[in-house]
């Protein structure tokens, strides 16, 4: 790190501080995840460095409208869906997004 990038390299810093999981690019162009129960050095370029995303969670809710046949509502919070399937609705269906 150099004072030049150092400011490229304090949203690392502070998403390491903040218990995320930093990655790295490697030389085949996958991203792997950095021990954090080891010191972590941030030199080099910080393009090749990246804060790793966490998955999105949604909820819809599952209506029945005819034998057989189902829809869904649109994406909603966890919360939201409890209160519409408390209404006598079939079910609740979370959606977790990959991420790699």
């Amino acid at each position: 790190m150099t004072k030049d990038n150092a400011k490229d390299f304090m949203p690392l810093v502070q998403a390491l501080a903040d218990g995320k999981v930093i990655q790295v690019l490697t030389a085949d162009n996958s991203w792997i995840d950095l021990d954090s129960t080891h010191d972590i050095a941030f030199c080099g370029n910080p393009n090749k460095c990246r804060i790793k995303a966490e998955a999105r969670r949604i909820w819809v809710v599952e209506y029945s409208y005819q034998e057989g046949r189902r829809s869904f509502s649109h994406p909603m919070s966890k919360g939201e869906a409890e209160t519409i399937k408390s209404s006598g609705k079939i079910g609740i269906v979370e959606f977790v997004e990959v991420v790699k």
